[in-house]
């Protein structure tokens, strides 16, 4: 398995809200936005120690910023509706 999947793999075993269908239809694009911007924010952690999108709601990891958009934060579900509409998966 490439670390890619392994790393897809341990993000949906650690957020399993996102194999829920119903958090799906609510959220088209969801395993693939929560897949970039948990790849962006290992990269940008690893190299500047800081990655916007978690830093401004008070998150440092993609199963808390998960729980945010679950919950309706404005700021998250901004962030998950932008980058999934940059992806063309809205």
């Amino acid at each position: 398995m490439s670390g890619i999947d392994e790393e897809l793999k341990q993000m949906l075993e650690g957020c399993p809200i996102l194999l829920d269908e119903g958090f799906q239809e609510q959220h088209p694009g969801i395993i693939d936005v929560a897949g970039f911007l948990n790849e962006a924010a290992i990269s940008e952690y690893r190299m500047f120690e800081k990655y916007p999108p978690f830093d401004r709601v008070g998150v440092n990891n993609i199963k808390d910023y998960i729980a945010l958009i679950d919950n309706g934060n404005p700021d998250a579900v901004k962030t998950y509706e932008t980058v999934r509409d940059t992806l063309g998966l809205g």
